[in-house]
């Protein structure tokens, strides 16, 4: 060890790496960590006010020393003419530096989604690296009533964000809309996609009792922003409402949000599109040998989904081949006898089965009418064709006088096959 001292000793590289350590060295140890520095986004929120101004809620963590949490989750609020504008002022309330690398969702007000939404997108991809894996969502009324929910103390709502969307993507539509996912179809020819949609049940209430609170405690008096705090959460934790999504889903075209699909459209997207599936598929008003003006429901076990493009005298054509396996969940009916539905757990007479074929045939069309007059693809023609059928579908855009309506020009057709799971 000495004889390395001594050598050490001799070069002047040592003091001065040892002169710039001692000037440097104080002034390291006083400087504050990171995670005193830093607030952590888990969800972000953006509204429009009545003044037209945005309004960009944050749910967020603040780290301690320890690599705590700061009490939980906290919710701060701040306006400005442009998403940048009221950032900003959220850094400078909170005194920290807004990481958005953790952020996992982005939801979006009907007001917002009512112009292109790319554009709201743009600042926090461009300007703080918002990760391509955050989900967008829809929420037609207030995204900052559904993040301070969320955020509050004793709920979930925030936390439970992330299995109603997984389960969404793994059983109904089986497409994860996230940010990669929405500008890779914005981008494309097609330039539309189907979001989902989140709402809370008992809105209306929630939002009385935060405008009863605010102006007790004088929050509302910044022009800025304004700050959920603990007390505020308390409050809203006291109300009934939680988190909805029954399944809906809003049809966007160019950025902005067209519409939401209806019921039956929901269904026949779920059929159709590749995946597990999961759906209740019912007959109403049923009669046959064995029941009489029944209601009946079915469970969607497996499915096998296909989709064939072809062209027929220079016109094109999609054909849906879609393999059912369902399973009897219920029976109801007038006049109920158990003896006349005794053994029917698998039952699936012809006359269902056609009964089932025609309502989801009638589902399909509906679907596929209304996205033609909608003129928005988000069931992936435009790729199919021009993946397996490029020059024959060159040919048909090009004789079209708007490319862009080319899915008002296609013919579909459907071949379901429905069989009973034993």
């Amino acid at each position: 060890m000495k004889m390395c001292l001594k050598k050490l000793f001799r070069y002047k590289t040592f003091y001065l790496m040892l002169a710039i350590t001692m000037f440097f060295l104080p002034t390291t140890l006083s400087m504050p960590s990171q995670a005193q520095s830093r607030a952590i986004v888990t969800a972000i929120g953006v509204d429009k006010t009545e003044d037209n101004l945005y309004e960009v809620t944050l749910a967020l963590i603040t780290p301690k020393n320890s690599g705590q949490v700061a009490g939980g989750n906290m919710v701060d609020t701040g306006t400005g003419k442009s998403v940048a504008i009221a950032m900003q002022m959220l850094s400078i309330n909170l005194g920290k530096v807004i990481g958005l690398q953790h952020c996992n969702f982005i939801i979006v007000s009907d007001k917002v989604f009512s112009e292109d939404v790319t554009k709201i997108l743009d600042y926090f991809i461009r300007s703080n690296n918002l990760t391509a894996d955050a989900h967008l969502i829809n929420c037609p009324n207030s995204a900052k009533e559904l993040i301070s929910q969320g955020a509050s103390a004793s709920n979930t709502s925030i936390a439970t964000i992330n299995d109603i969307i997984q389960f969404n993507n793994e059983y109904l539509y089986s497409e994860a809309v996230t940010i990669y996912e929405f500008y890779n179809r914005q981008l494309s020819p097609a330039k539309s996609v189907f979001v989902p949609i989140l709402e809370l049940e008992g809105e209306e209430n929630i939002k009385d009792s935060n405008s009863s609170s605010s102006d007790k405690s004088g929050l509302g008096s910044n022009d800025n922003s304004s700050n959920v705090s603990g007390g505020a959460s308390e409050d809203q934790g006291t109300n009934s409402s939680k988190l909805m999504s029954n399944g809906k889903c809003a049809v966007v075209k160019n950025g902005v949000k067209v519409r939401e699909l209806t019921e039956n459209e929901r269904l026949a997207l779920n059929v159709i599109n590749k995946g597990k599936g999961s759906a209740i598929i019912s007959v109403e008003n049923f009669s046959d040998d064995v029941l009489n003006n029944a209601s009946v429901y079915m469970q969607l076990v497996i499915k096998k989904s296909g989709i064939k493009g072809y062209f027929e005298n220079g016109k094109p054509k999609i054909k849906f081949n879609i393999v059912l396996i369902v399973k009897l969940d219920e029976i109801v009916m007038d006049n109920y006898s158990i003896d006349s539905v005794s053994g029917l757990t698998s039952y699936m007479s012809p006359k269902l089965k056609e009964a089932i074929t025609e309502k989801l045939n009638s589902c399909v069309m509906e679907l596929v009418e209304n996205l033609q007059n909608d003129n928005a693809d988000i069931i992936f023609v435009y790729d199919h064709l021009n993946r397996f059928h490029c020059k024959e579908f060159k040919q048909f855009l090009n004789g079209l006088e708007n490319k862009d309506e080319y899915l008002k020009y296609v013919d579909f057709e459907t071949n379901i096959n429905i069989r009973s799971k034993i």
